[in-house]
């Protein structure tokens, strides 16, 4: 009789942790969430970072001009904005991320292109980036269907429906592709030493 009422028991918590296991991974969109900055009711990720006096401004240009060559398959067709001299850069990028989701043994797939403009300006022991004007295109089902959806859309999508795990990760993975690209362009301006052809 005690083992059946533990049993009982142990089966009657099994709900409750797993509702605790979803509230808990939607606090941590909800925080998410409002972390990310904004300028103007927009989405906007700019920093001023403060180097030392050995990074002139010719040679952060270079390194942003690197960036944009490493980091994207055209920097021709990326970069819509260069001036040597004002040491300034704006160029168009974009990721792709893919969220599989099964149910009842079916998978769909939603692939997502989040589009942004990066602008990096330079000057001698220091520079700006300002990542902003962020857009996505996603692609669901099996034909592809096209839909123009922003950051807030998909957040929206993370508490209702029977698809908000799959946006929960595809808000994650967005956010942490965001952050990924700040993380490179910060390893490639603080090279030392760049390619003189630019």
């Amino acid at each position: 009789m005690k083992y059946l009422l533990c049993a009982l028991l142990f089966i009657s918590l099994i709900p409750f942790k797993s509702a605790a296991q979803k509230d808990i991974s939607q606090l941590k969109i909800d925080t998410l969430y409002q972390s990310l900055p904004k300028s103007d009711g927009e989405y906007e990720f700019s920093e001023i970072v403060i180097l030392d006096s050995t990074y002139n401004k010719e040679l952060l240009y270079k390194n942003v001009k690197l960036f944009f060559t490493d980091e994207f398959k055209s920097a021709k067709d990326v970069i819509q904005y260069d001036d040597r001299e004002q040491g300034k850069v704006i160029g168009k990028g974009n990721f792709k991320t893919t969220e599989i989701e099964s149910l009842l043994g079916a998978h769909y797939v939603q692939n997502f292109y989040t589009n942004f403009s990066l602008e990096v300006y330079c000057k001698d022991g220091k520079y700006k980036y300002r990542l902003y004007n962020i857009t996505i295109d996603g692609f669901y089902g099996s034909d592809d269907q096209h839909v123009v959806t922003s950051i807030d859309d998909i957040y929206n999508h993370t508490k209702i429906g029977q698809e908000k795990k799959q946006y929960r990760k595809a808000f994650i993975d967005i956010v942490d592709e965001i952050n990924s690209t700040i993380s490179d362009l910060k390893i490639y301006m603080n090279k030392k030493e760049s390619i003189d052809n630019f």
